[in-house]
């Protein structure tokens, strides 16, 4: 499935949805985490090459972080607002590095409804 679509179905169980809820597969995690450290600066906020952690044809993904609300486009590509190790961060991954960091993603949402 097109990464396109996969984050249109995200955003639509963040709108559908109370309860909805999105986890991301990364590569690269420790990158993820510095960046928000660096600056407030957005331009320093952004995944703009390779990760490097890549081994495999295939990469399977480090570590699992929540998606905290929809994906928003953005000039360069998408940013991704995220939970993990008790924090938020917020990042922007340009286009043409999206496969290499994000492995893949589990979307759903919990039924609240307690009969």
């Amino acid at each position: 499935m097109p990464l396109r679509e996969v984050i249109g179905d995200i955003n639509r169980y963040f709108r559908i949805y109370k309860t909805a809820f999105a986890f991301m597969g990364i590569t690269a995690c420790d990158e993820w985490m510095k960046l928000e450290a660096l600056s407030q600066s957005p331009s320093q906020q952004t995944l703009t090459r390779w990760a490097p952690v890549q081994t495999t044809p295939q990469p399977k993904f480090e570590h699992w972080v929540w998606l905290s609300g929809p994906i928003q486009q953005v000039s360069i590509g998408y940013q991704f607002d995220f939970w993990t190790w008790r924090d938020k961060y917020s990042v922007q991954v340009r286009t043409n590095v999206m496969k290499d960091y994000i492995y893949g993603f589990i979307a759903g949402h919990v039924d609240m409804t307690f009969v």
